[in-house]
């Protein structure tokens, strides 16, 4: 579970130096001078006298990585090139330094996903592939820039990949096949967990409960109440049960969703199997909970597919950080 923490220190060493040095770096500069790393003598001498550098020698990489996109994200930093993404204070930075104060954020949103950490290792290793097969250093495969835009984004397909900050239409032709090659891995990989994860958690004795009393006919809503736990952890439940085969929810669900969206987001799934809740969200302007339901509407249990459970696993993907597996018995 996520809980707040104060980043005011670690954005205001940030944004100082950024705000300091004397033109546009890339994001591992910035980290090396964040940590004051200064070995094989990369750096600009007069660069040791910035403002910040090594103020954060006790974070991680990784952590100050975070940071980093972080205060992108929210405007307090601006990427300024897309191959190498270079960076510059924008205006509400500069504003945050004339005042600087307090700033919560959840550690959630500072920390790196498993899908992240191994989609980066996996492309770090195909870049020294293609570099090492084509007598080229690995920057001009791709940048490291480049590498961090195709595992936030991680597109799925050439056309997506052409969207991906710095992929030229012909770099993406170049080496698409090889990038979405090793995405269509990792993301098949996860899923594949994601889905052993899943099966495991429905046998326990808390979800097969709720399983019984749906079986019984009671509405999600009286099995809340009967088990003392919120109405969104029973949904969750019985979508996981749905998934896995132990139950068909698609009756109940369907009084829940009105045809007209039903049909909507169904033509959307069915065009776009691969598409997260998230973009469908951004494309169809629905609440996560009633895409969730049409994903539900839209694929038949497991037990009626031939054994697979199909692409409506995607809709789980942080399932369990969502859902507590641990309900009174």
């Amino acid at each position: 579970m996520s809980t707040q923490i104060d980043i005011r220190e670690e954005m205001t060493h940030i944004l100082r130096l950024v705000g300091a040095w004397d033109h546009a770096y890339g994001e591992n500069y910035l980290i090396r001078l964040l940590r004051g790393d200064g070995a094989f003598g990369w750096c600009k001498p007069e660069h040791e006298q910035l403002p910040g550098f090594g103020e954060l020698a006790d974070s991680s990489a990784e952590k100050v990585r975070s940071l980093i996109n972080l205060l992108v994200n929210r405007n307090f930093l601006r990427v300024t090139e897309q191959v190498v993404g270079k960076l510059t204070i924008d205006q509400a930075g500069i504003d945050y330094l004339t005042r600087p104060m307090n700033y919560l954020v959840t550690t959630g949103s500072l920390k790196v996903s498993t899908r992240e950490k191994l989609l980066t290792i996996a492309l770090q290793q195909l870049r020294r592939e293609l570099s090492r097969q084509e007598g080229l250093p690995p920057f001009r495969i791709f940048t490291d820039y480049m590498l961090q835009n195709l595992v936030r984004q991680m597109p799925l397909s050439v056309l997506q990949l052409k969207t991906v900050s710095g992929f030229s239409d012909s770099l993406a032709d170049r080496y698409g096949v090889s990038i979405l090659g090793v995405i269509r891995k990792v993301h098949l990989q996860l899923r594949e967990e994601e889905a052993h994860r899943l099966h495991v958690w429905v046998q326990t004795p808390a979800c097969q409960s709720v399983r019984s009393l749906f079986m019984a006919g009671e509405s999600p809503e009286a099995i809340a109440l009967r088990r003392k736990v919120k109405p969104e952890t029973v949904f969750r439940i019985l979508e996981a049960l749905h998934i896995t085969g132990h139950i068909d929810f698609r009756s109940w669900v369907k009084t829940q969703v009105p045809d007209a969206v039903r049909q909507k987001a169904c033509a959307y799934f069915s065009q776009n199997p691969e598409s997260s809740l998230k973009a469908a969200l951004n494309e169809l302007g629905l609440d996560y909970q009633t895409l969730r339901w049409c994903r539900i509407l839209c694929s038949p249990p497991k037990n009626q597919t031939n054994g697979q459970s199909g692409d409506v696993l995607d809709s789980f993907r942080s399932f369990h950080s969502v859902v507590h597996p641990v309900l009174s018995t």
